[in-house]
């Protein structure tokens, strides 16, 4: 199952920032390779690993941070959903 875990937001503006700096990408979909499922929202155990509301809160903001980015972009961004999407991933 894909979930909104740390390593997805790394990986995520990695490939952002290459589809930006790249002039012959236009525009890009983001589509699942899990058959039947797109985004299960947050990653459970990773919320489940904060210890205080200080962590839980500059968790939330990172994945703020992340879709505010997404929404901003210069080139036109397509979720292609094929199954479930719950939570974030309906970002």
């Amino acid at each position: 199952v894909n979930t909104l875990s740390k390593q997805l937001q790394t990986e995520f503006s990695d490939v952002m920032n290459e589809i930006w700096a790249n002039d012959a990408v236009q525009s890009a979909v983001l589509i699942s390779s899990k058959p039947g499922c797109f985004i299960a929202g947050a990653d459970i155990n990773m919320i489940e690993s904060c210890k205080t509301s200080q962590e839980v809160t500059q968790l939330s903001q990172e994945g703020q941070k992340m879709f505010a980015k997404l929404e901003k972009s210069p080139k036109p961004i397509v979720a292609a959903i094929n199954g479930s999407c719950l939570g974030g991933g309906l970002e």
